[in-house]
C-alpha cells in the first residue's frame, strides 16, 4: 500500500503550530499559564460549589477534547 503525501500526514502538525501562532500573536498565552490559573482559583473554587454538576461536566469535556487530541492513528 503506498504511503500518503506528505501535505495530507502533515496538516494536522501545521494545524497545530498555526494554532499557537495564532495564540501568541493575540497575546493569549498571557492568560493561559500557571500563574493566571492560580490568580483565578478563587473564581474557579467559586464556581465548583455553585454549580458542581457543571464543573464535572466541563471537567468530562475537556478531559475528553485533550484525549482526542492526543491520540495518534489513520482515520
Amino acid at each position: 500500500m503506498p504511503s500518503p503525501p506528505a501535505w495530507r500526514r502533515l496538516w494536522p502538525l501545521a494545524l497545530v503550530l498555526a494554532a499557537l501562532g495564532l495564540t501568541y500573536a493575540l497575546g493569549l498565552h498571557r492568560a493561559l499559564s500557571f500563574e493566571a490559573l492560580a490568580a483565578q482559583r478563587a473564581v474557579l473554587a467559586g464556581f465548583v460549589a455553585a454549580s458542581p454538576g457543571l464543573a464535572v461536566l466541563a471537567y468530562v469535556a475537556l478531559y475528553v477534547v485533550v484525549v482526542a487530541l492526543s491520540c495518534r492513528g489513520r482515520w
